[in-house]
């Protein structure tokens, strides 16, 4: 199958520039906010797949948009096809400011959108003992992608009550109608004291040391997505429910689940883990999670092994050194996939006080 050209979109009547079919993420952003009526206000991500190029557009503080409507016609080949589907509907940018309370007291207006730091500060007005704030990335799959979303985490640290009162929040100076929830995402596991004896326990804090379970961890996606059976392959997993704080905090080692083929992991950052893919001498396509502290993760990424490509020869297998502008060059042998970009280096080793002037592209 083989497919060239390009496409356009339209919001509202209102008509892009051509897209090239294979464009990047990037591009096609660019491309994108160039139309008035949503001018730098386009995020796209990319991925590939058995189905072609997926690009995700976000709108984000524009509210609901509308809809993209595609234009195939300059597409040529055997599957000239865009396709648009809507994963969720935007809604009216979050204004306003809110209030918290605990035992009574209250904080000053908190505005929204709202940092960390600035909720931290107003909090520490509420007699609430010690306590953390963190931006937790939360799941929700009630879309066929996974959606990242952050909310604020609050940990209060001086509590040893499993029944510690929740925050009460006044919401009514928050614009469209939008309702904002306190709710208790979990409570203490279990108090922890020390013994030398058997028989005399100490507790610091009066019972303050706590156990705390592990957040939930999932990989979301997988870049590259293809690879050699042979392994070696660097690919960088998108995850979410770890951080570089839980994991130097437990001797556990990290790990990149090939299928049942376990290798080890490196956390990247607080969204990425990068691994090597293993041999797997097939070829067949895996699912990858992460697995941490003895536990696998959920996943919807996955890995396709594939057969290295087989270069039997070239045409023509050479060229002048001179006077060529563009030349192109057909390449001959077996396992190429049209999944699986190949990259084919050319090393030049012109001769002394002579300039190699030729390009050359395949095809």
């Amino acid at each position: 199958n083989w497919v060239e050209g390009s496409f356009s979109l339209s919001i509202d009547g209102i008509e892009s520039s051509p897209i090239p079919f294979d464009s990047s993420a990037e591009d096609v952003q660019a491309i994108l906010n160039e139309i008035a009526l949503v001018a730098g206000n386009v995020v796209v991500g990319q991925s590939s797949g058995l189905e072609g190029i997926t690009w995700l557009c976000t709108f984000p503080g524009l509210g609901n948009v509308g809809d993209l409507v595609p234009n195939s016609d300059d597409l040529v080949g055997d599957i000239g096809i865009v396709a648009v589907e809507t994963i969720s509907q935007g809604s009216d940018p979050l204004e306003g400011k809110f209030k918290l309370s605990f035992n009574g007291i209250s904080t000053h207006p908190i505005s929204l959108p709202s940092s960390a730091l600035e909720l931290t500060q107003k909090i520490s007005v509420l007699p609430i003992g010690d306590f953390t704030i963190s931006v937790e990335t939360a799941l929700d799959s009630n879309y066929q992608h996974f959606q990242v979303e952050n909310s604020f985490l609050i940990t209060f640290t001086g509590f040893v009550n499993d029944e510690q009162p929740l925050l009460s929040i006044d919401a009514s100076w928050v614009s469209n109608g939008a309702t904002i929830l306190v709710e208790r995402v979990r409570s203490l596991c279990c108090r922890v004291a020390l013994s030398l004896n058997g028989v005399d326990y100490f507790s610091r804090n009066n019972g303050a040391l706590i156990f705390a379970y592990d957040k939930k961890i999932a990989a979301v996606s997988i870049a590259p997505q293809f690879g050699s059976i042979e392994g070696g392959t660097g690919v960088n997993l998108t995850v979410i429910g770890l951080s570089h704080s839980t994991v130097e905090s437990d001797s556990s080692t990290l790990y990149c689940m090939f299928g049942e083929v376990e290798v080890i992991g490196v956390l990247a950052d607080d969204m990425t883990v990068s691994c090597v893919a293993p041999a797997y001498g097939i070829e067949a396509t895996v699912v990858v999670g992460i697995k941490f502290n003895g536990k696998l993760s959920e996943s919807r990424a996955s890995f396709g092994f594939v057969p290295e490509p087989i270069i039997d020869f070239i045409s023509p297998e050479s060229l002048p050194s001179i006077d060529i502008s563009t030349v192109s060059i057909d390449v001959h042998g077996s396992n190429f996939d049209s999944r699986v970009p190949v990259f084919l280096p050319f090393s030049a080793h012109p001769p002394v006080k002579r300039r190699l002037n030729a390009k050359s592209t395949c095809s």
